[in-house]
């Protein structure tokens, strides 16, 4: 999502586990709207939700041990990247 003022929101909501019982697209929309957002965008839903930072997953996804997941959101500094030949 994105705020007023252009911030950038990133959320990860964890859900099926003993830690988070989820949320659906409803409770998510007032979670984000209540940080600040004014529009938002939903990408996944379910075990495959993850965020890494770092090289670290920082939440809990249900699925332990991942998933094979075919695309993702990537946010790196332009000198990090390497581009395949």
């Amino acid at each position: 999502g994105y705020t007023a003022d252009n911030k950038v929101i990133l959320f990860v909501c964890d859900g099926r586990c003993d830690i988070s019982q989820g949320a659906d697209l409803d409770q998510l929309a007032r979670i984000l709207k209540g940080i600040g957002c004014t529009d938002a965008l939903n990408l996944d839903g379910g075990g495959s939700s993850a965020m890494q930072i770092n090289g670290q997953i920082v939440n809990s996804p249900s699925v332990k041990g991942g998933i094979t997941v075919s695309n993702s959101l990537a946010l790196v500094e332009p000198a990090k990247i390497t581009l395949a030949e």
